[in-house]
């Protein structure tokens, strides 16, 4: 991988205007298999989803027809014209669990038994599904890519192991195969993540280096977070693998909500629609990386000085959260000016954003922050933890503290309410970004070039 590819990520205001790309790709498939499985609308299946809904609505415009595909471990990809929006949440998505899944996950974690537990579950579903290697290759197979097709990756890696024979049957073919890096976290900030999802993207990246002919990062922080983690293997050991790498811009709209669906009372009553746009939003999923404690600490700051700003959550149940859970839930503030909402709707996040006084967005990692774009897009201030990724998306739109200092993010709050406001910071008015139509050009663009550099 050449560090030096990843610098042409710069993309023509019209990528309908690029012409002379190779005849050699005439179609890219775009794989969307875990979303298409599970109604959920986290980031990765909200980018999948607007990706491939987009894809078939674009005209040509001098670019690569695009379809998504899903993989069947019975039948192969099969073609996916659209992705419906998502009509309900999973257990798991929300803040109440029932007492006995909480339960049962505490006993196996001071059992020390829980992390076998899952990777056995895990290992248990994958050969109740796999068809043996043999079977595969006579069974009919749905879509078979050859020359002139491009099979990008844009859903969860480590959720297609058993599309991996056909991916390479691709490239036997004629076909290219890229893939789609949403973030390195697990390898950049392993303390973030369950050993087992280490493990499992340890793997999942062995199968990537292996099997895939070019990478497209959301953001050139992802892209060089690869290059750094690359240039690590290779330290340590691994062959170089020679391929080039690019990157795209994520869209800032919210497709699923639907005008004219009401916001619950309880909202209404915290956010009114006619009140000052004094509330301050954190939305993202319960999780040390999301450095929820941090905007505790600070509003605890801001409180104590009498401010009258009150906080939202919006967020579901993420990782290792059952201790920043108890924060929330357990606040002298919950209920007064604290309040929590796990499974807010589309319409009811785009209410909160146009209605909010900022965006507090303190985590310690990302690969892109969706909510950093999302905000300011419907009018709102943005206070951002200091990341690469996070000054590389929000630019002047957005002001930057220091991730584990709560006093400078205190000041920053208090800031919002001076004359002056936030000295250097754009009017969110003024912002504007791409949406999801023209983040599918530019990815269409960019897997195009990226696919005829490895002919």
């Amino acid at each position: 991988m050449k560090p030096s590819d990843h610098a042409a990520s710069s993309f023509p205001a019209d990528p309908g205007a690029v012409s002379g790309f190779p005849a050699s790709v005439s179609r890219i498939w775009l794989d969307c298999t875990s979303t298409r499985r599970r109604d959920m609308n986290t980031g990765i299946q909200r980018v999948v989803r607007n990706i491939v809904n987009a894809a078939a609505e674009l005209p040509p415009a001098g670019l690569p027809g695009a379809r998504g595909i899903a993989f069947d471990s019975v039948r192969g990809f099969q073609v996916v014209d659209r992705l419906p929006l998502p009509i309900r949440q999973l257990p798991w998505q929300t803040a109440e669990l029932p007492a006995w899944v909480l339960g049962t996950q505490n006993l196996l974690r001071f059992l020390g038994l829980l992390e076998m537990t899952r990777s056995f579950r895990r290992e248990l579903n994958r050969k109740l599904t796999e068809w043996p290697t043999v079977a595969r290759r006579f069974w009919p197979r749905g879509i078979l890519p050859g020359p002139g097709d491009v099979v990008l990756l844009l859903d969860c890696l480590w959720d297609i192991d058993q599309a991996w024979h056909d991916l390479q049957w691709a490239r036997e073919r004629g076909a290219r195969v890229g893939a789609v890096v949403y973030d390195m976290i697990p390898q950049e900030h392993p303390h973030f993540v369950a050993e087992s999802q280490r493990a499992l993207f340890a793997n999942c990246w062995n199968t990537v280096r292996a099997q895939t002919d070019f990478l497209v990062g959301i953001s050139r922080s992802v892209v060089d977070d690869i290059v750094r983690f690359e240039e690590r293997l290779i330290r340590e050991g691994l062959p170089r693998i020679e391929r080039p790498i690019g990157c795209f811009t994520l869209g800032a709209e919210l497709d699923a909500a639907l005008p004219g669906t009401p916001c619950r009372p309880e909202l209404l009553a915290v956010l009114p629609p006619q009140g000052p746009r004094e509330a301050l939003l954190m939305v993202g999923s319960i999780s040390p990386r999301k450095n929820h404690q941090l905007v505790l600490d600070a509003l605890d700051l801001c409180w104590r000085r009498g401010s009258p700003q009150t906080l939202i959550v919006a967020g579901g149940v993420g990782w290792d959260c059952e201790e920043h859970i108890g924060f929330l839930r357990d606040h002298p503030e919950r209920g007064r000016r604290l309040f929590w909402f796990s499974d807010l709707s589309d319409h009811e996040l785009d209410y909160c954003y146009r209605h909010c006084g900022a965006l507090l967005a303190p985590s310690l990692a990302e690969g892109f922050n969706l909510p950093i774009v999302e905000a300011p897009s419907r009018g709102a201030t943005v206070l951002a933890s200091d990341l690469p990724v996070h000054r590389e998306v929000g630019g002047n739109f957005a002001a930057y503290f220091p991730p584990t200092q709560a006093p400078r993010l205190a000041d920053l709050v208090e800031q919002l309410r001076s004359p002056g406001g936030l000295p250097g910071v754009a009017d969110p008015t003024q912002f504007r970004w791409p949406d999801w139509r023209e983040s599918c050009r530019q990815l269409l663009t960019e897997t195009t070039r990226l696919a005829s550099a490895c002919s």
